[in-house]
């Protein structure tokens, strides 16, 4: 594959893709069930099937569709989510319609009051490890995963789509391999995102190993954080004789806020995005720019690697102790204009509802797993996924519920520690596994006590920030910034405002409001206040 230079160009492809608008479906099914008064928009389409009415939308991906409702006896209402929210699902009854959409605005009538959730908002606005997305009080994120009904006008949970099944370890690798096998059967150029981690190992094993069969041409490209997950996966790319990239992750300054200030950048997110993400998109620009017909693959969840298992004793207690998902007060205390929405009310709600409905399985890994899967995996999926299933036609071959009801249903053993990325790389090329690894995800292979000691002695042996690492230097400080603030016509759009002006580059402390995660709410909040007249209220404001 000819890897060409890379300039400091605009991707048209980008832009006139989403402001074409072509990604967004729409659905507002009358509750009466007049099949005659059914809307679809934007490629949602109505099929019937066996007298029941099938409504599918497009999964961005080839020529696949996803069914999303169906209707049964003509009032049965049914809505069937997407697998690791690679689409988000937004539902919202109004009037005598239920209205379905995987944009926010969507569901948004002009000159209407929106109550938000003051505790979601603040979890979205601090760097937490497992927000909640769940913004808007009138406006519904499904779960992931999940079929939903219409009940009494309300949508009402009714049943997992990941379930224990029988699932064994060649069952499980077999399946793997069969979906890699479709991705590379098409003999295209593949672009692999590697890190010193085990699932972007596993991702280069199958790759490699198909692409003697297919002949896809392979390009190996590495995010610099630091020379030590540089070297190890230099050390993959020479053992397999790949041409190697590597970008430094500080090189985007600028670039990112062409995506970040873009109103349909803006209205595709709602608000709702990881803010390390913004050097991402140039990344993928540098990669499709550089090979045009490469498939990207990488990017994909982790909630197959049987984490946490050492400490899981009493579900779902030791899980919210292992995730630290509680805000404190301490952490936003001089923030007075935000301390109100101080909560973990929802939150708390959330771990024991999803704790609730893991226990379609007696074994404790299953439970541990599915929570993990919604309270983690999916979350941060949903935050990064639409846009790169989306815009860069990013596969995720094992994002889907029938894999995860197999990976999450097999024995411990055959799970633990990444067992099931490991031996499969084992399998294919067992070269690879004798390199080290150095993976995030190293803190849920051991328990609590060996992470603490461990971080103990990092604080101690490692006070000054390594010379060869290098971190996200977004100019969130940028003239182009400031231009978008002001205006606002909301009590909390103010309130963000304050903020955003008051520590536009400064650097906050994890834990607490942070100018960049405040900034995405803040900038989607004004969008739709000025298009649609919409006025933002937090809880029981007026």
């Amino acid at each position: 594959m000819r890897v060409t230079s890379y300039k400091n160009d605009k991707n048209k492809k980008m832009d006139d893709y989403v402001k074409s608008g072509a990604y967004k479906w729409k659905i507002a099914i009358p509750l009466n069930c007049d099949h005659d008064l059914i809307r679809c928009e934007g490629g949602a389409k109505i099929d019937k099937n066996s007298g029941k009415l099938n409504i599918s939308v497009p999964d961005f991906q080839g020529n696949g569709r996803h069914i999303l409702v169906v209707i049964e006896n003509k009032n049965d209402i049914e809505i069937y989510s997407f697998p690791m929210n690679v689409q988000r699902c937004y539902a919202r009854i109004t009037g005598n319609y239920l209205i379905v959409s995987n944009i926010a605005k969507s569901l948004m009538k002009e000159n209407e009051k929106i109550r938000l959730n003051g505790e979601v908002l603040l979890r979205q606005i601090s760097n937490l490890f497992a927000p909640l997305d769940d913004l808007f009080g009138d406006i519904k994120l499904l779960d992931a995963s999940s079929i939903f009904r219409v009940i009494n006008n309300e949508i009402i949970f009714k049943e997992s789509q990941i379930k224990p099944i029988k699932s064994t370890t060649s069952s499980v690798q077999e399946y793997i391999i069969s979906k890699y096998d479709r991705i590379c059967k098409e003999g295209k150029p593949l672009a692999v995102l590697l890190s010193a981690g085990i699932d972007s190992r596993l991702n280069l094993a199958l790759c490699h190993y198909f692409s003697k069969k297919y002949r896809n041409e392979i390009v190996v490209y590495h995010e610099y954080k630091d020379r030590k997950e540089h070297d190890i996966a230099k050390h993959i790319a020479d053992e397999l004789k790949l041409p190697f990239v590597s970008i430094s992750r500080d090189r985007f300054k600028n670039e990112p806020l062409e995506y970040i200030l873009s109103p349909e950048f803006i209205s595709f997110h709602g608000g709702i995005y990881r803010d390390t993400l913004a050097r991402w998109f140039s990344y993928m620009d540098v990669i499709k720019l550089s090979n045009p017909d490469a498939t990207i693959i990488g990017l994909a969840g982790d909630p197959h690697k049987g984490k946490f298992y050492r400490d899981i004793h009493h579900l779902p207690n030791d899980l919210e102790k292992m995730l630290k998902y509680r805000m404190k007060d301490e952490k936003i205390a001089e923030e007075k204009d935000f301390m109100p929405y101080l909560s973990n009310e929802k939150t708390d709600e959330f771990f024991s509802s999803t704790h609730r409905r893991a226990l379609i399985s007696s074994d404790p890994c299953f439970q541990t797993d599915f929570i993990f899967y919604h309270v983690q995996a999916a979350q941060q999926s949903a935050s990064r996924s639409p846009f790169f299933h989306l815009n860069y036609k990013i596969p995720f071959p094992l994002n889907d519920d029938h894999f995860l009801s197999m990976a999450f249903s097999l024995p411990k053993k055959e799970k633990m520690d990444a067992a099931i990325s490991l031996n499969l790389i084992e399998k294919i090329n067992p070269t690879l596994n004798r390199i080290p690894y150095h993976s995030g995800n190293a803190g849920g292979f051991r328990n609590r006590y060996e992470n603490l000691m461990i971080e103990i002695m990092s604080m101690i042996v490692s006070k000054e920030k390594s010379s060869s690492r290098r971190d996200e230097d977004v100019r969130w400080n940028h003239p182009s910034i400031v231009s978008y603030l002001g205006g606002a016509s909301s009590d909390i759009t103010e309130k963000l405002e304050r903020f955003i002006r008051a520590n536009l580059g400064k650097r906050q402390k994890n834990g607490r409001i942070r100018v960049e995660c405040a900034l995405r709410v803040y900038l989607f909040l004004r969008q739709v206040e000025k298009e649609l007249g919409i006025n933002f209220f937090v809880n029981k404001e007026s």
